[in-house]
């Protein structure tokens, strides 16, 4: 995580958690380099300390070049702890 800011979008059920802005640098295996995308998701209540910079997350993407086909894991992340 670079950085991740609470934004104004609503979400339908906020007891489930708030829509975030997040900044990560994106590592692969299969990526020669390092790439950064912006995204933004629900968040768990609960998981927002798991934002802090420099924090790790497990995260899934389909396509390199799109911001919008990536999404935090956060049952991977967090141990099955957040869905």
């Amino acid at each position: 995580v670079k950085s991740a800011e609470l934004t104004e979008i609503a979400n339908p059920s906020e007891r489930e958690g708030k829509i975030w802005q997040i900044t990560m640098e994106l590592r692969s295996e299969s990526e020669r380099k390092p790439w950064e995308v912006t995204i933004y998701q629900r968040v768990p209540r609960g998981a927002e300390e798991l934002l802090t910079a420099g924090s790790e997350l497990t995260v899934g993407y389909a396509k390199r070049k799109s911001d919008r086909d990536v999404a935090i894991d956060w049952p991977g992340s967090t141990g099955g702890r957040y869905s």
